[in-house]
């Protein structure tokens, strides 16, 4: 499966169960900050970044694009470059998961 946008990123995150605060806490040893706004206010570098989303690939058999990889803050760094805030995904994942849940 390729994962193209941040919506079909989220649906795939809810769908397969996937806690992105999980995965950074045991790939990379850093508690989940709900107040950043990127993945760099966490700490977390762009290799990091490339890891998390390598091991979802590997573990999920699927394939996140570089644009959408652009948007969650790595390949490219612009100050013109908006980012995917990673807190607004795991609302959005919650969200989602909920509404799976009601049948809607």
């Amino acid at each position: 499966m390729t994962i193209n946008t941040k919506i079909e990123f989220i649906q795939f995150l809810a769908i397969n169960n996937i806690s992105l605060e999980q995965i950074v806490k045991d790939r990379c040893n850093v508690d989940w900050d709900y107040n950043a706004k990127t993945f760099y206010e966490m700490g977390l570098d762009d290799l990091d970044v490339v890891e998390i989303i390598m091991d979802i690939e590997k573990c999920y058999d699927c394939f996140i694009t570089d644009e959408l990889c652009s948007k969650l803050g790595i390949l490219g760094n612009s100050d013109k470059e908006i980012y995917i805030n990673p807190n607004d995904l795991i609302v959005s994942v919650v969200r989602d998961r909920k509404l799976k849940e009601l049948g809607l």
